[in-house]
């Protein structure tokens, strides 16, 4: 029993690595399947909040270069601190937004509890895209999934031209509940999903 209550946590701790990485190197290539993860925990509070932890705690790395802070005025023996508290904030603000999506999440599901409508899916993945564009503007606030694309996927990004950053955020998230919808149904409805993302990509390029 206990590996079975492990298992979310497993898929959303796996889920928010491969997201923390893909920014920074293979792009779509491990966001979907990292957003796949996190559709397959997305009505847990728990595994969700790890994966955005750890979402942001990888991609935010970065934070940990501006050591030493002594140029911004923060004494040496601070600096270290200082930064490490700043990544850590960021990734637990993450973690907050991830379990509030959730609960919204949860409380979207059918009647049997076994899934999410179309509708709800699209809602859900409104939601995330419109939370993002509302954090560009923050400092800290260095990528998300809708920019995740570059510079790896050139014509998919080529598509902001016509739904935004946003707009980018909502297809991957899509994408990522249709690649857990695959994986669960053993491979039904893959032409329909790899007809999408070709589709995406003609329209971008």
């Amino acid at each position: 029993m206990g590996d079975l209550r492990l298992q979310p946590i497993l898929r959303g701790g796996l889920g928010g690595v491969l997201a923390g990485l893909a920014p920074a190197s293979a792009g779509p290539l491990l966001m979907l399947p990292a957003l796949a993860l996190l559709w397959s925990v997305a009505d847990q509070r728990r595994p969700a909040g790890v994966w955005g932890f750890l979402a942001v705690l990888v991609s935010h790395r970065w934070l940990l270069g501006l050591h030493p802070l002594t140029w911004m005025g923060v004494p040496a023996l601070l600096s270290l601190p200082v930064a490490v508290s700043l990544w850590v904030l960021c990734a637990t603000a993450a973690a907050l937004l991830l379990l509030l999506w959730s609960v919204l999440a949860r409380r979207l599901k059918t009647g049997d509890g076994s899934s999410w409508t179309p509708g709800a899916v699209l809602l859900l993945a409104l939601v995330w895209a419109g939370v993002e564009l509302a954090l560009e503007g923050s400092p800290l606030f260095w990528i998300g999934v809708g920019g995740s694309v570059l510079p790896l996927d050139r014509p998919l990004a080529g598509l902001a031209r016509w739904v935004g950053s946003g707009g980018l955020a909502l297809v991957q998230l899509v994408w990522g509940w249709g690649l857990w919808q695959i994986w669960c149904q053993r491979g039904r409805r893959l032409r329909l999903w790899l007809s999408t993302f070709v589709l995406a990509h003609a329209v971008g390029a």
